[in-house]
């Protein structure tokens, strides 16, 4: 048994979560690729694969949105600044 996460059940979804990342792929290298427990890492560590690549994704929106978020204010103040001087121009005239 992988040492260091003897406190849940063995095989239970606590103790999948409990596993790190190498302890899994050691259970998946170990010999026993064929076996409940090398499906079982398998599974874990795809299920944290899809977590990571969802979180990432979450990431780059959050980006996206914020980067648009600052283009608007940019581009808000230019236009803002265009009409001061076409207003300071018209008064000027």
């Amino acid at each position: 048994m992988i040492q260091g996460v003897e406190a849940e059940a063995p095989f239970s979804a606590e103790w999948w979560h409990s596993c790190s990342n190498e302890q899994l792929h050691e259970l998946m290298r170990g010999g026993f690729a064929d076996s409940d427990a090398a499906v079982g890492a398998h599974r874990e560590l795809e299920r944290r694969a899809r977590e990571h690549a969802k979180a990432e994704e979450v990431d780059a929106r959050i980006i996206a949105s914020q980067k648009e978020t600052l283009r608007l204010k940019i581009l808000s103040g230019v236009l803002i600044a265009f009409l001061a001087v076409l207003a300071v121009a018209a008064l000027l005239r």
